[in-house]
């Protein structure tokens, strides 16, 4: 590094340490916020009033927050998976039982219903997948087809 880059860089520093930056002023107008005045506005002070201490047991408070959070979902999905597992068995007890003395070479369902049930799991998954966390989606653009006037009570050969 060269003298000249080390003593623009000791300026800067010296500029930091004398100009430290300051929080700009809040202005109340009404029920809005804003960093312009307004008339009949009140100015906000928005300094963070708590000392470290108090800082420091909301963080702490926060974090054991968080673990109880994720403990509780983590034991949620146990249970999601678990009573999964158990109504697939039901389904799965429930098609062998419905022809006892009959030999069937598929037990998997065939009704409509059936295969919309797999189809939305297979959605469900690939969605858990996708993300962790909820996200919002906006309707598609597709627009419904438009319904058919209904045809008239006089045949075209009377008119």
């Amino acid at each position: 590094m060269t003298q000249r880059h080390l003593r623009f860089l000791i300026f800067i520093a010296m500029c930091a340490a004398f100009f430290p930056a300051t929080a700009q002023t809040v202005y109340r107008c009404g029920s809005t916020y804003s960093q312009v005045p307004c008339p009949g506005a009140v100015a906000v002070d928005t300094r963070d009033v708590r000392t470290q201490q108090q800082k420091s047991e909301k963080d702490k408070a926060n974090e054991r927050n968080a673990a109880v959070a994720s403990a509780m979902e983590k034991k949620r999905l146990q249970e999601e998976a678990q009573a999964e597992k158990v109504h697939a068995a039901n389904r799965i007890d429930k098609s062998n039982a419905a022809a006892p003395g009959a030999k069937r070479a598929d037990t998997t369902p065939h009704t409509k219903d059936a295969k919309a049930e797999r189809a939305k799991k297979k959605k469900t998954k690939a969605q858990k997948k996708a993300s962790p966390y909820f996200t919002a989606n906006a309707p598609s653009d597709k627009k419904k087809p438009e319904a058919k006037p209904a045809p008239s009570a006089q045949s075209p050969a009377a008119q």
